[in-house]
């Protein structure tokens, strides 16, 4: 007992009041949502797997940032006020508002967290603005009252939050008074709010953490359970605020009908159901798709003729080799929309990308179509990335979606690699990730470890990313080409390293028994900038699309238009199911007729035909259409005439439809 005595009293002077005030909140609102994952498991008890044991446990662990996150954002109006002289934590009055302010907040946490509960075995997902939508209807409150004993509700959650405050007025009053000076209050007051920052990023990673930390583990009931349901509710009304302004006029849908004919008339115009080739079905090849970052058209060699510069000559070998698709654009400017687009054949839609809508963490929801249909073919996914896989929420989107691994940088398989590379030391890679050719040697271990066959692995690379940074064993390969100040010019020479690293990866696959039955798919997640002269010029969109195999007995080049979306529809073709390309919005690369692609960057949509490029700044109205011959043109012709009416609406009809078909099929399943 002297020792506790002692502990506090050690405590009381070395912290001021304010900051263990603030502490203790923080363990407080903690301890309710660890109340609450307890209590989710012992709900779902029957659920739950013992082989699992180990990630239900870790999931507590896996939470508590994101808890912390909540707290932090809870905790901000105290934060700002308690360090206040006289008027803060100074004042009685401003401690009985506190005290107010922490019952009405204990009992928003716990009532939301076991409504929670109740809303997941409903819907098998956490609280969502579906809720805002239906949560309030006569309907599901006459339910409520039928379904479920509110008075034991009632009377749990009355004990819990008395239970809590009770637990915060107690340790309270425990906290010494004392005097502490301006300085010594403004210097809390700065160390806490750096900490809060910290706490609300969930860390000192690039990008913020987002739903998909969460999603950790192969255990779905371990990974819902490490979900914070508050934050989850938060991102979902985020997206659904910035939302908003495209869904009630842009996209706003009058007829349904009419979308869905008009539709089906755009597809049948620009896509034929005879093929451009007939490759037999191959008897379940293995397939491995390689993203690489920022490979712009430009740079490259096969598809670019006027490229001075030799960047790009084993991928000019196997263009002339496989399949080659010399019209493919990129259906956004980032890697989050890109990936989204190619993993999942949906194109960019306004707002957030596909892989961080909320809606993706959904089970059966529209972006996992892709995926689960090679869960079904009887494939072995696995997703590399050579940097922090959390980063645009890369890794939980892979795992709610059906992907049976994700190997990023802290992954055992790349243990070998993180012996000698750190943050202080980036001899083996930079800010992004291990360099590419790492990674690409990495692969034969982790297919012969896996020992899974077929697989289907998509390495996403890192390194032609600023600072285009080439490995120092490399440079000297490099030494004849001239770069410059602009992106895709300093692109050049990691573009010629990953072309290299790529023709390194392949000398070696040939010598692996998996190579001779393996489809290879070479694309890129986005351009860079090269031509500034119309909004977000096709050119900085223009990308590589290669398929490969030993499997193949002869080269095509198609020169019809294509998008992301269409990689994967392209993928099944080949493989002989032609039973499934209805399930993706995207089209078979194979079908013939002219193509399209429609491109989304911000507020601009674009549309990209054989002569054609149509582009609307959304809401503005500003909208444009010039006339080309080759993507390669120096100028683009603009067209004044009513033609652009008919590209305004075809552009409008595909975005529309692909927007309303995705939000509805994850909300009400009419998909």
């Amino acid at each position: 007992m002297e020792a506790k005595i002692l502990l506090v009293n050690k405590i009381n002077k070395i912290f001021s009041s304010s900051v263990l005030v603030l502490c203790l909140l923080h363990l407080l609102i903690v301890g309710l949502f660890l109340l609450y994952r307890f209590y989710f498991y012992f709900y779902y008890f029957d659920d739950l797997i013992q082989a699992d044991l180990y990630y239900y446990i870790k999931s507590f662990f896996i939470g508590l940032r994101l808890d912390l996150i909540v707290s932090s954002y809870f905790l901000l109006p105290i934060l700002c006020t308690i360090f206040i002289p006289k008027i803060g934590w100074d004042s009685h009055l401003y401690r009985k508002f506190l005290s107010i302010y922490i019952f009405i907040l204990f009992s928003l946490i716990t009532i939301f967290c076991n409504v929670n509960i109740e809303w997941f075995n409903e819907n098998g997902n956490h609280i969502n603005t579906m809720f805002m939508m239906y949560g309030g209807t006569g309907e599901v409150r006459a339910l409520i009252l039928e379904e479920y004993n509110m008075l034991l509700y009632v009377v749990i959650w009355a004990l819990i939050i008395v239970a809590f405050f009770l637990i915060y007025k107690k340790l309270k009053n425990i906290i010494t008074e004392k005097d502490t000076s301006l300085i010594s209050q403004f210097i809390s007051f700065s160390c806490f709010l750096v900490l809060t920052v910290v706490l609300i990023r969930g860390g000192t990673q690039e990008r913020p953490l987002d739903w998909g930390y969460a999603y950790f583990s192969s255990s779905n009931m371990g990974n819902l359970a490490a979900q914070n349901p508050i934050f989850f509710f938060g991102r979902s009304y985020i997206e659904m605020k910035e939302e908003e302004k495209y869904h009630s006029q842009f996209l706003k849908v009058d007829n349904l009908e009419k979308l869905n004919y008009d539709f089906n008339n755009l597809m049948l115009k620009y896509n034929d159901n005879d093929k451009t080739t007939n490759l037999n079905g191959f008897n379940t090849p293995n397939i491995i798709l390689i993203i690489l970052e920022s490979f712009v058209a430009e740079n490259c060699n096969y598809l670019n003729k006027n490229q001075k510069n030799q960047i790009t000559p084993f991928l000019d070998e196997l263009s002339g080799k496989g399949i080659s698709f010399s019209n493919c654009f990129a259906n956004g400017v980032r890697s989050a929309y890109g990936l989204g687009s190619i993993l999942t054949s949906w194109p960019v839609l306004p707002g957030k990308p596909i892989i961080s809508q909320v809606e993706s963490s959904f089970n059966n929801n529209a972006s996992s179509n892709a995926i689960n249909i090679f869960s079904k073919l009887g494939y072995y996914q696995t997703f590399i990335y050579g940097g922090d896989a959390n980063f645009d929420n890369m890794k939980g989107f892979c795992i709610a979606n059906g992907f049976n691994e994700v190997v990023d940088q802290n992954h055992k398989y790349l243990t070998h690699l993180n012996n000698n590379y750190n943050l202080d030391n980036t001899s083996k890679g930079t800010m992004w990730g291990f360099y590419d050719h790492d990674i690409f040697n990495s692969l034969f271990n982790i297919i012969k470890t896996q020992n899974s066959y077929p697989f289907f692995t998509t390495i996403f690379s890192t390194t032609n990313h600023d600072p285009f940074k080439v490995p120092q064993d490399y440079e000297k390969y490099f030494q004849d080409i001239k770069t410059g100040s602009k992106k895709y010019l300093k692109a050049k020479k990691t573009m010629a390293y990953n072309d290299l690293a790529l023709k390194e990866f392949f000398d070696q696959a040939k010598k692996e028994e998996w190579y001779y039955n393996t489809i290879f798919i070479i694309t890129a997640d986005h351009g860079l900038t090269v031509d500034r002269s119309l909004p977000n010029h096709p050119k900085n969109g223009h990308i590589p699309f290669i398929i490969y195999s030993d499997l193949f007995d002869s080269q095509i080049q198609i020169d019809k238009i294509v998008s992301q979306v269409d990689i994967i529809p392209t993928i099944i073709d080949i493989l002989g199911e032609e039973k499934y390309l209805s399930h993706f919005y995207g089209v078979s690369g194979l079908k013939k007729g002219a193509g399209f692609a429609c491109r989304m960057t911000d507020e601009v949509i674009q549309w990209i035909t054989p002569n054609y490029m149509y582009y609307e700044l959304i809401g503005k109205n500003k909208k444009e259409l010039f006339s080309y011959n080759s993507i390669w043109d120096a100028s683009y012709i603009k067209v004044q005439s009513d033609t652009i009416n008919h590209y305004q609406k075809e552009s409008n009809i595909y975005i529309k439809n692909a927007y309303y078909r995705f939000k509805h099929n994850n909300y009400e399943g009419i998909y």
